[in-house]
């Protein structure tokens, strides 16, 4: 009985060390409902689902930009606009706020004048210390890049700031966008990216738990863990892992001159498991709808990964082989690759 009871502990804390509030998987699965409605045209039920998302908790900023678009360039909802924008002015980007409406081809000048007003008055409401120990890891981490040889950059990189990193999450319960201002992922995400590049997996572990608490986005998160992983790969003095882990990385969705490749992972079921288990609703096939969509209408709620070789010329070429190559794999049956050429149409979302 001791023994059960033992296991049971175990498993509970093993389980709680990851757990995630209902709160968080209940925002991603509507965020993600709202993007698939914009796919299909069905923009009042994108407004919908983004308004339902944004009381499980606060949005994330490609959310927020993106409901923001949505009103000030199709729906044209002047509550909802304004109720963005104030959102976007408190975490300090109310320049992005009126700069956006302006594009806007019915611009309303009086909405204008409200918008340029709040963007003005608004005092942020992230913490400014906060704000100022972030930038002191992008600085360290960026003079590190361009002053300290190749051979010990790395080493010095993660000595120097995983303490500062672990030192601000023990100080701060939640560390986000709304606490650290809009810059939050850029003053973190490059470090991030860097730890992912160097072959350390200690930053991931600290980031996981953030993911659980809604602090630290989960598209996010995949994109370093699959990053990490994939490098390993080719690490012959560790063992094999699974890059496929998320498919969420730059491998599986890119540009290369106008034409948008989709590379399908080996086992999707698998990948799906995976961003469920992370809580997130969204599924590899979902994505890559919505991969077409922004690609097609040159709007994106992601980031892009593009691939250059040399001039453009050079990318061109390498663009038609890599066609010529998936309309073969195409012929013999084989589907895994996909690619798709960005026609010169007259619809995309402004």
């Amino acid at each position: 009985m001791k023994h059960h009871l033992l296991l049971f502990s175990l498993f509970f804390l093993s389980y709680g060390c990851y757990a995630q509030p209902k709160t968080v998987r209940q925002y991603y699965y509507w965020t993600n409902q709202a993007e698939l409605a914009i796919c299909d045209s069905n923009f009042q039920r994108a407004n919908e689902c983004f308004a339902k998302a944004f009381t499980y908790k606060f949005p994330f900023a490609n959310h927020l930009r993106t409901a923001y678009h949505l009103n000030t360039h199709i729906t044209h909802d002047e509550e909802n606009i304004l109720q963005y924008a104030y959102q976007l002015c408190q975490r300090g980007d109310g320049e992005y706020a009126v700069a956006e409406y302006r594009r806007n081809d019915s611009c309303d000048t009086q909405l204008l004048g409200k918008l340029q007003d709040m963007a003005d008055t608004t005092r942020p409401s992230y913490d400014t210390l906060l704000q100022r120990k972030l930038e002191k890891i992008i600085e360290t981490d960026q003079s590190f890049i361009h002053q300290i040889p190749a051979s010990t950059k790395e080493d010095s990189l993660n000595k120097s700031n995983l303490e500062a990193i672990k030192d601000i999450y023990q100080t701060y319960s939640h560390v986000n966008e709304n606490t650290a201002g809009q810059y939050y992922w850029h003053y973190l995400g490059t470090p991030a990216l860097h730890y992912v590049q160097a072959g350390s997996c200690s930053l991931q572990k600290i980031l996981r738990k953030q993911v659980n608490k809604g602090d630290f986005s989960a598209y996010e998160f995949m994109s370093l863990e699959d990053e990490y992983h994939w490098r390993k790969r080719f690490n012959k003095n560790t063992p094999p892992q699974d890059p496929n882990r998320y498919a969420q990385g730059h491998y599986y969705c890119f540009e290369m001159s106008n034409t948008l490749f989709i590379n399908y992972p080996a086992n999707v079921r698998k990948v799906n498991r995976n961003r469920k288990k992370l809580g997130i609703a969204e599924t590899f096939e979902e994505m890559v709808t919505k991969r077409i969509w922004e690609f097609k209408h040159r709007l994106y709620w992601h980031p892009v990964n593009h691939r250059r070789y040399g001039t453009e010329e050079d990318t061109a070429r390498e663009a038609a082989k890599m066609k010529q190559e998936i309309d073969a794999e195409h012929a013999a049956g084989d589907f895994s690759r996909m690619y798709y050429d960005r026609e010169n149409t007259s619809d995309n979302v402004k």
